[in-house]
């Protein structure tokens, strides 16, 4: 298992095993989520919205329309 340690600054090195894993590079922000129970999330935001255009295709001939589309109507 993977483990840094935070120097006196509090800085942490990311092992590079994880930084593989997650496709981190310099500049990658990383969202720290921390839950009731003390267990933290560490999530890398590596991806945009736009990475997730067209990995969705709708069968032949099925249109919907944005009215549709709003769970709020």
């Amino acid at each position: 298992m993977p483990e840094s340690i935070m120097g006196r600054s509090g800085r942490v090195t990311i092992p590079a095993e994880i930084r593989n894993a997650v496709k981190a590079e310099p500049g990658t922000r990383l969202v720290w989520v921390l839950r009731p129970d003390g267990r933290i999330y560490v999530l890398a935001k590596t991806g945009t919205l736009a990475d997730l255009r067209g990995i969705l295709k709708a069968p032949p001939g099925v249109r919907v329309s944005v009215e549709d589309m709003d769970p709020f109507r």
